[in-house]
């Protein structure tokens, strides 16, 4: 009689220890599956919040630099297009889209060419110049795969 309960502790002590190791899987899946799905999706998210920092930044830099008055109010747009290869680092890509909002809205041009996969940025600001003009400047930046 000893013996029989005996192998019940044991197969009870067993249950216990696979139900212990089952539950130890189990959360490790949970874990690596959660980490993978949500760190990805804050590369991207950080990857966008760069890129638009960057276009900011650029076009702020454009219009403090009076680069915009010097190409586009004398009908140079695609000098416009290589201080903007200047400034931006190497890896990004851009498109600039020009228009003049003085009275309606008319497209002046577009400058570069947004390419690469992934996060697509945007950033629009309105300048006025010393004439009179106002500029509303719509740049989208993209990461090309190249490095930076």
């Amino acid at each position: 009689m000893v013996k029989a309960s005996e192998a019940v502790n044991c197969r009870g002590q067993a249950r216990i220890i696979e139900a212990v190791i089952a539950l130890i899987l189990i959360l490790t899946v949970f874990s690596a599956s959660f980490f993978m799905i949500f760190s990805s999706q804050s590369t991207f998210r950080q990857e966008a919040v760069d890129l638009n920092r960057l276009a900011y930044n650029t076009l702020h830099r454009l219009a403090e630099s009076k680069a915009i008055e010097e190409t586009v109010e004398n009908g140079r747009l695609e000098q416009l297009g290589g201080i903007l290869q200047e400034i931006l680092p190497r890896g990004v890509s851009f498109q600039l889209a020009i228009y003049n909002v003085s009275g309606n809205k008319k497209l002046l041009g577009i400058v570069g060419r947004v390419q690469g996969s992934g996060e697509v940025a945007s950033a629009t600001v309105t300048y006025t110049s010393r004439s009179g003009n106002i500029y509303s400047l719509t740049l989208q930046l993209a990461r090309t795969g190249q490095g930076t």
